[in-house]
């Protein structure tokens, strides 16, 4: 784990990755850039916390699709192609 990203992982502690001054609290699904809240859809909480928890690492496109998208629907999966072709 890179030196200035942290984890809580005690059971009875909340789960806090710190990742420079992105702060995100797993256990409340709450996400913060220095300080001030972030305002972020379920998929965007998702994302940023699968970025902030190994912030020094490439991630492919599949594992942060796999990470940010949790279901499988058709619906999904073109949401996810249009996202990524769009760009």
């Amino acid at each position: 784990m890179d030196s200035g990203s942290r984890l809580g992982t005690d059971s009875g502690a909340a789960r806090v990755v710190q990742a420079g001054p992105i702060r995100v609290d797993v256990s409340a699904c709450r996400a913060s850039l220095a300080g001030e809240a972030l305002n972020l859809t379920p998929t965007e909480f998702r994302l940023l916390r699968a970025l902030a928890e190994r912030p020094s690492r490439t991630q492919s496109r599949k594992q942060l699709l796999e990470k940010a998208w949790s279901e499988t629907s058709a619906v999904a999966d073109r949401a996810k192609h249009a996202l990524w072709t769009s760009t």
